[in-house]
């Protein structure tokens, strides 16, 4: 682990094996977070010292830097790859993970059971559910499974199959959104392949550079920023096709963040409560 010492927020996670994850809804309102990707730069990034203390929701790679407050992960094979680095983590972190990479049916228990495991005992799950889209074809470059875009859509409760977004950070700004976060930084993620991870340069399970399908996670995270506008600011420490979608976080000291037109020297923290109000105001007939 690259950041043994960071600290992030610690949620009172449920006790018990109920893998229900409705305790989550609103746990965080009106209160930010910082969401984090792989990418490199991301270790030696300003936006963790702004993380320190707060709700941090590492992706797949995370564990292999810090300690976050919450681990989201949807991939099955990034959960076998990752799942070991958990018996460093404090049983108040929580795993958000996709129910559908576990399996299901009356006779996939064995195979659940399996991959639940870590180490010797298992750890609390709470789990949400991808929509999956039919008619996918496979990837000649790739050997993937690409799937056709689904209208974009927000799910009305945490319990409600989750937007297809094709990428972690999709998925990932609608669990913060479920909790009630607001302001939601972006750190160390850019969808532009063929960059490197903050460990290194390939990807731990295909054994390659990053490959990434951008059109249709492109696709539901402008729909996202036009029915919540500023509520999602990228950490300016990076670049890529994300960064034509969401405006950058202006630091204190940085030119005036033209979303905020009172100007003045306000915290980074604090400048979103406007932005709070607009995105509350904003017109519903978009919105699902």
């Amino acid at each position: 682990m690259q950041l043994p010492g960071f600290k992030a927020a610690q949620l009172p996670t449920p006790r018990g094996r109920s893998s229900d994850p409705t305790w989550l809804e609103g746990v965080w309102g009106g209160r930010p977070a910082f969401l984090l990707g792989g990418a490199g730069g991301l270790v030696e990034s300003s936006g963790l010292t702004a993380a320190s203390g707060e709700l941090v929701i590492g992706s797949n790679w995370t564990l292999r830097a810090l300690v976050p407050s919450l681990w989201h992960v949807v991939d099955q094979s990034v959960w076998k790859s990752e799942r070991g680095l958990l018996d460093g983590c404090p049983d108040s972190m929580a795993c958000i993970v996709n129910k559908r990479m576990f399996g299901g049916g009356p006779y996939s228990t064995a195979h659940s059971k399996q991959l639940r495991m870590i180490g010797r005992g298992y750890r609390p799950l709470a789990e949400i559910i991808v929509k999956m889209p039919s008619g996918g074809k496979r990837n000649s470059k790739t050997g993937g499974i690409v799937y056709p875009n689904v209208d974009p859509y927000m799910p009305k409760k945490i319990t409600d199959p989750y937007h297809p977004g094709g990428n972690s950070v999709c998925y990932m700004i609608q669990t913060a959104h479920l909790m009630g976060c607001d302001p939601i930084y972006l750190l160390g993620f850019t969808l532009m392949s063929g960059s490197g991870y903050h460990f290194g340069m390939d990807n731990p399970v295909t054994r390659r550079r990053s490959f990434y399908e951008a059109d249709r996670p492109l696709t539901w995270l402008r729909w996202y920023e036009k029915n919540w506008p500023g509520r999602v600011r990228l950490w300016p420490d990076w670049q890529g096709p994300i960064y034509e979608v969401f405006q950058r976080h202006e630091a204190q000291g940085q030119d005036q963040d033209q979303s905020d037109p009172e100007g003045g020297d306000v915290p980074p923290l604090e400048r979103h409560s406007e932005v709070q109000g607009r995105a509350s105001a904003g017109d519903d007939s978009a919105r699902p």
